[in-house]
């Protein structure tokens, strides 16, 4: 399980939320969570503002780079 979908779970939210907040497709987010593919610079802010993720070092970890 990749950490950007254990941090979904634990905050009890779902993907549809999460993806309609961020204005991502889900389809898209679906393929992060799962490790599929790596999110753009553009999309990696945009869920690293919506869970909150201030620092180079989380964001290396959520997203696994």
């Amino acid at each position: 399980m990749t950490a950007l979908r254990q941090l979904r779970i634990n905050k009890g939210l779902q993907q549809k939320f999460i993806s309609e907040s961020c204005g991502i497709n889900n389809n898209q987010l679906v393929r992060y969570e799962t490790g599929k593919t790596k999110p753009c610079l553009r999309h990696a802010v945009k869920i690293a503002e919506f869970y909150g993720i201030e620092t180079l070092e989380q964001l290396r970890k959520l997203f696994e780079i």
